[in-house]
């Protein structure tokens, strides 16, 4: 067995080839900032479709002991709204007990969420997002002393 060291071929040996003009005009007339101009992304009126192969090895261990190293690809594909969400806030501290209770019931009620008990059927109450608009958020300040 032999072996030759040298440099390590470019996973992508190919050079880019330049868009079309009919490429430009059609990615001219998406309505975003930044358009990326490449095959393997799509634009839609909701959202930016975008594909990609991930490649990567699995090695495994023969009964024999000998290493075993298997290329695998994947293929995946994201999807990413263009609509822009309504802003949040972001509190700080809301890590303890009143904040997880409190944003579980946010999200309970934005869900829609139900259980069973053995009186019934329960459902979050509406006072979650009330409660939400009423909190004060305290900010701590370092102390100065003269």
């Amino acid at each position: 067995m032999t072996s030759r060291i040298g440099p390590h071929p470019k996973m992508n040996a190919s050079a880019p080839r330049p868009l079309a003009p009919e490429q430009i005009e059609d990615l001219s007339k998406v309505d975003a900032p930044i358009v990326v101009a490449s095959p393997n992304v799509h634009y839609t009126p909701e959202e930016i479709v975008s594909d990609y192969s991930y490649d990567t090895t699995r090695v495994t261990k023969a009964p024999n002991g000998r290493l075993i190293a298997e290329n695998l690809k994947a293929e995946l594909q994201f999807h990413t709204q263009r609509r822009v969400p309504k802003t949040g806030v972001m509190l700080v501290g809301w890590g303890g007990n009143n904040g997880t209770t409190m944003t579980a019931g946010i999200l309970a009620n934005r869900l829609g969420l139900k259980w069973h008990t053995r009186t019934g059927e329960r459902r979050p109450t509406s006072t979650a997002p009330s409660l939400s608009a009423q909190l004060f958020v305290w900010v701590s300040l370092p102390m100065v002393t003269r």
